[in-house]
């Protein structure tokens, strides 16, 4: 028996928490409906403010607070690849920064055997980091922002005075060679200024779908970026390969994770 609209249109918004981008074609398989019902299904969504349409398909609204549960479901395999490629990064006795993005949090996986200190606003990572004989924490002061279980506020300018940082790996919502790195997040915006302020090295994390898009609160520009990390080139329309040319030529390198 077919679903109900309403019903239809929570599994897709459900399932779009997982894949991040879901296109008409495979939601009329899964759905067995037509191809206008599934147009109009996410016509719906998207003036409810729950989806962005794109082109074949549609992704979650990028100005939607997600919570730290949702964000970390989006993507997670090209998560996965960008925190390995960017743990290669780290050396010992590095201070390193991470932000509240759960591609950083990806990253301490794979650092937990290192002489290396971690500043960060993340209580997520401090956790993870709890029973490691080797890696020291430095935690943000700060507001709890409890969706996402980080510290922010005024706090952080004074914090931020006591420390250098060796290198910093930081996400976002949009990355584009115009605006450069955007949040759609005020408080989180600051703390990621924060890191790049007292850091030798930023590297940017960043997986495919966040390329070529814009979010409301400005992080730095292209200039300030030293390294941008991100998952498989054949993820990448060939625009958003053209974005990444005219980024490396503003003088940040793009690694790709996967080849």
């Amino acid at each position: 028996m077919k679903k109900l609209p309403y019903i239809r249109r929570q599994a897709i918004l459900d399932h779009l928490k997982e894949v991040d981008f879901i296109d008409i074609n495979s939601l009329q398989k899964r759905f067995d409906v037509s191809y206008m019902t599934i147009h109009r299904d996410l016509d719906i969504l998207e003036t409810q403010g729950d989806v962005s349409r794109v082109y074949g398909g549609a992704t979650l609204q990028k100005t939607r607070d997600l919570t730290i549960e949702e964000r970390f479901k989006n993507n997670l395999g090209s998560k996965f690849t960008i925190a390995q490629k960017a743990a290669e990064y780290v050396q010992p006795g590095d201070v390193i920064g991470l932000d509240a993005s759960t591609t950083a949090l990806q990253m301490c996986n794979f650092l937990l055997n290192m002489e290396i200190t971690v500043v960060t606003n993340n209580i997520h990572v401090a956790l993870q980091f709890s029973n490691s004989q080797t890696v020291n924490i430095l935690l943000y002061g700060g507001i709890v922002r409890k969706s996402a279980l980080t510290l922010v506020g005024p706090m952080i300018y004074e914090f931020e005075k006591g420390f250098n940082i060796t290198k910093s790996f930081i996400s976002a919502t949009s990355l584009n060679s115009k605006s450069g790195l955007s949040d759609i997040t005020l408080e989180e915006s600051e703390v990621k200024k924060s890191l790049i302020r007292r850091s030798k090295e930023v590297f940017v994390l960043a997986d495919h779908t966040k390329i070529d898009t814009t979010s409301i609160y400005t992080v730095c520009g292209i200039e300030f970026v030293n390294g941008i990390i991100v998952d498989s080139k054949l993820f990448f329309t060939p625009e958003q390969l053209e974005t990444l040319e005219e980024m490396e030529k503003k003088g940040a390198k793009v690694v790709f994770a996967e080849e």
